[in-house]
C-alpha cells in the first residue's frame, strides 16, 4: 500500500505521448497499489499485454473522460476493476 501521498515531478523522458500518460507514474502506482493484478495482466513489464492496456485505458478515458476514469477505475481482460486513484 502506498504510505506517501506527496507530489513527485516527473519527467518529460517519461512521458507517452501515443497514449497521453506518464508510464512510469502510472505503473509505479499500479505495482504500489495492486501487484497480484499486474502480475495476472502481465502488465508489468514492456510487452503486448502492456501495449494493449495503454490502449484500453486511452480509449476509456476518450470515452468516459479522465474524472470518470480516475473514479471509478477500469475493467481490463480478466480485470473487473483496476483502480486508478486512491
Amino acid at each position: 500500500m502506498v504510505k506517501d501521498a506527496t507530489y513527485v515531478a516527473g519527467k518529460p523522458t517519461d512521458y507517452d505521448r501515443e497514449h497521453a500518460v506518464d508510464t512510469v507514474k502510472l505503473f509505479s502506482f499500479l505495482e504500489a497499489t495492486q501487484p497480484d493484478l499486474v502480475a495476472e495482466l502481465g502488465i508489468g513489464s514492456e510487452g503486448q499485454s502492456r501495449k494493449k492496456f495503454l490502449h484500453q485505458l486511452k480509449s476509456e478515458i476518450g470515452n468516459r473522460g479522465v474524472i470518470d476514469v480516475l473514479r471509478n477505475g477500469i475493467a481490463h481482460r480478466s480485470a473487473e476493476q483496476i483502480e486508478l486513484y486512491y
